[in-house]
């Protein structure tokens, strides 16, 4: 029983009880008033009658008790109230000498005087009336009273609780505002007793612990839902709590499910409703922030080392075209058959597979260029099948499942199949025997949490192409570096660690997003959603034939921040028929178009340069002369100090490490008005 039903059955009771005291006080009063004064009666008339038999003693003392005719006559004698009485005399002996006949009810009321004879007692006068009048009168104005009693009690009673039911209503209704101000409020509230168990909470901890509030209700919060190694820090810091202090503390929070969260709590002393003592926790469920600072730091370590890999693959590059320019110039110099070209074709050869590693480095920090058109991801996992079955082992099973719906992305289709080889790949090392592959692709709708939990900044359609092995899988540390640059598990000199880390910048790139899951002994998941295009993708157009590779007499003007590989071009170039004006960055190349822009016929440049990039010097190029045909070279087309993307236009791009025939058939070219290829987006 509550305690306000508690106060309304006193109440009752009460009312109750002061109605009965009302309605039976008045009676009672009555008939002792009118008892006493029944006695009194009864007593004087004794003692009048008790005066009249003495004078009969007085004048016959030997013979009165023989007048009983005469005491008889006497004692019928009727009071001026005429009430009835009962009247005897008796000797000493207690024998009734006379008596009158009257015959009275009980209960009664009787009194009695001695009869004396010369101050001697010879025998008892008694005097008895019957008391049933007055009790019949007495309950006749009880009678009366009963309907004003019954109105007190109504009065007494439904006042007072309806006072109370009021007063009730209103504390539940404050109780309720107060729960659902509790309700909606952001972060969770705990209520605990002395003994640190639940009491109260509201609607966000019923999420947070994963438990209806009255499953959790009555349940220690130490034991139950703190995990054992940070019991006795908490249970301290609740000790201190319990003092006075507000305290903050951090533990992970265990779930019905297994699972843990991150709470951050902030407890304080409070009693509750009835006084008693306990603690009043406010918490803040912090897994999702603590997950997206670890989000953070790894994809700031990522950008470091991406900007650090940009950097040296850019480098690299130059380095590589000189190697490749000078290399190609000895070829040409000796006979096939002669055993330095073999030699200078090796030096070919190995500066081709230097290429491949820092086109990785650049894919891996998002720097190489990306010949993004719309595509269906459908057909590039089917065109990749063909591709994809030869790496795989006798013993592996490949599985390629793929939704009949187009899957319409923007993307490098190139990339996009060295995404799959990598996958596949790192599958086939995982999986020691026999085993199976899956690779899979459909479309997929992720809502604003699915998506922000996929790793994407916004809601929508996506293409998902997945990547599943039956490997041995891996627990959450190494999942944890998995695109780390260089982090491998296999064995020294099976694996560069850049496959991951390639397939990581690659999907960056495109936009979208790579997720993996896996425990130990249950293989591993690859998830990469990118978006979905509205439209249809269109049908590409034949390549243009290439055109002869010869030389020229025009003037070039050849914009290289690299010395060594500015100072080959120019050599290039030259030995071919071209005049060649030299330039070491944007602003200077500016300025030497300006100073002979009647003779030169085509502009030359790198895209990354100090002072002023290949794009703008070609912008203020324009303003002078607005048909001069431009050709573009790049080892990234990013600049490493932060720039993420720079828009090169409908000019072609030529990638670094440049071969030096392809660099002279896109030379001639432009000076001879041949089609551009589709605009190119570098970053």
């Amino acid at each position: 029983m509550n305690p306000v039903d508690r106060v309304a059955r006193l109440v009752s009771m009460a009312g109750s009880a002061l109605t009965a005291l009302a309605v039976a006080l008045p009676p009672i009063i009555y008939f002792g008033l009118s008892y006493q004064h029944a006695a009194g009666s009864l007593e004087a008339e004794a003692e009048l009658n008790s005066i009249a038999i003495t004078k009969v003693i007085s004048a016959n003392p030997d013979l009165w008790t023989y007048e009983q005719a005469r005491l008889s006559e006497f004692l019928a004698r009727r009071p001026r109230h005429h009430d009835a009485e009962r009247r005897r005399v008796r000797d000493l002996k207690g024998r009734v000498v006379a008596e009158n006949t009257d015959h009275l009810e009980e209960p009664v009321v009787e009194r009695s005087l001695p009869l004396l004879d010369s101050g001697q007692p010879v025998g008892r006068i008694e005097i008895a009336r019957s008391l049933r009048p007055l009790l019949l009168q007495a309950l006749l104005l009880g009678l009366g009273l009963l309907p004003l009693g019954l109105l007190a009690f109504i009065t007494l009673r439904s006042v007072p609780i309806g006072a109370i039911r009021a007063g009730q209503q209103a504390l539940l209704r404050q109780r309720d505002a107060a729960q659902s101000y509790l309700d909606v409020a952001g972060v969770a509230f705990v209520r605990l007793d002395e003994a640190w168990r639940i009491t109260l909470v509201n609607r966000q901890a019923e999420a947070v612990l994963g438990r209806s509030a009255a499953e959790v209700a009555g349940l220690g919060w130490v034991e139950t839902f703190v995990e054992p190694s940070a019991r006795a820090a908490v249970a301290e810091a609740l000790g201190k709590a319990r003092l006075g202090e507000v305290l903050a503390l951090e533990h992970a929070l265990l779930r019905p499910s297994g699972e843990t969260r991150t709470l951050a709590w902030f407890v304080t002393q409070a009693a509750d409703e009835a006084g008693r003592p306990g603690l009043l926790a406010s918490g803040v469920d912090l897994t999702r922030q603590r997950e997206l600072e670890q989000k953070l730091v790894h994809a700031q370590k990522l950008e470091a080392v991406g900007r650090l890999a940009g950097g040296v693959a850019h480098e690299f590059n130059n380095i590589l075209s000189v190697i490749k320019v000078y290399a190609s110039s000895l070829r040409r110099g000796f006979e096939p058959g002669d055993l330095r070209r073999t030699d200078v074709e090796e030096i070919i050869a190995a500066s081709d597979r230097a290429a491949s590693v820092a086109r990785s480095l650049l894919t891996f920090s998002r720097r190489q260029v990306m010949a993004a058109a719309p595509v269906d991801l459908a057909k590039v996992l089917r065109a990749a099948e063909r591709l994809v079955r030869p790496l795989l082992r006798s013993d592996l099973r490949l599985e390629v499942v793929v939704a009949d719906e187009p899957l319409p992305v923007l993307a490098d289709p190139v990339q996009v199949e060295q995404v799959i080889l990598n996958l596949v790949t790192n599958a086939r090392d995982a999986i020691g025997e026999a085993g199976l592959v899956r690779v899979s692709a459909r479309a997929e709708f992720l809502d604003r949490e699915q998506a922000r939990a996929a790793g994407l900044e916004a809601p929508g359609r996506y293409a998902r192409l997945e990547v599943v092995d039956d490997g041995p899988g891996f627990d959450a540390a190494i999942r944890a570096r998995l695109f780390e640059p260089f982090f491998t598990t296999k064995e020294v000199g099976k694996g560069t660690g850049l496959g991951l880390s390639i397939v990581y910048g690659i999907v960056s790139q495109h936009r979208g997003a790579i997720t993996c899951s896996s425990e130990p002994g249950r293989g591993a998941t690859f998830t990469i959603r990118l978006p979905l295009l509205d439209g249809p993708v269109p049908v590409a157009a034949a390549a243009a034939p290439m055109a002869a590779l010869v030389g020229g007499s025009e003037t070039i003007l050849l914009a290289e921040d690299d010395l060594a590989l500015r100072q080959v071009l120019v050599r290039l170039l030259q030995r071919v028929g071209y005049t060649v004006v030299e330039a070491a960055d944007g602003v200077e190349a500016v300025e030497r178009f300006q100073a002979g822009r009647e003779r030169i016929a085509l502009v030359l440049l790198d895209v990354v340069m100090p002072r002023l990039n290949g794009r703008l010097a070609l912008d203020q190029i324009r303003l002078l002369s607005p048909l001069v045909p431009a050709l573009f070279l790049s080892g990234h087309a990013a600049d490493v100090s932060g720039q993420r993307e720079i828009p090169l236009g409908p000019e072609p791009l030529l990638r670094k490490p440049v071969e030096p025939e392809v660099l002279l058939q896109a030379v001639r070219q432009r000076l001879d008005g041949a089609s551009c290829p589709a605009p190119v987006k570098a970053g």
